[in-house]
């Protein structure tokens, strides 16, 4: 058997061709790993939209990376777990 090694890039809400072009591994790596606020990427990208059947061209400007996720505990920078599980609890009454 033959496998390939597929690298899957995601960014939720922006188009493929900028994660395409401009996310790379070592950007994911460095956002992950920073824990302030300045290592935020954002994306700047063009768009058709229809409001109220008319048509127009609009220019977005997304959050791409960011390591802020206010729905889990981190313990670490690569350890985290959910709001609710057992172990918040066990590590906040420390």
């Amino acid at each position: 058997m033959i496998y390939k090694i597929v690298k899957k890039k995601t960014a939720k809400g922006v188009p493929k061709q900028i994660i395409k072009r401009e996310f790379t591994f070592k950007k994911y790596k460095e956002t992950l790993e920073e824990t302030n606020s300045d290592n935020i990427k954002k994306v700047q990208f063009n768009s058709i939209r229809s409001y109220k059947h008319q048509i127009f061209s609009i220019t977005c400007s997304k959050t791409g990376l960011s390591n802020y996720d206010n729905k889990r505990y981190y313990e670490s920078n690569y350890v985290s777990y959910p709001h609710g599980h057992y172990r918040v609890k066990q590590l906040t009454n420390q």
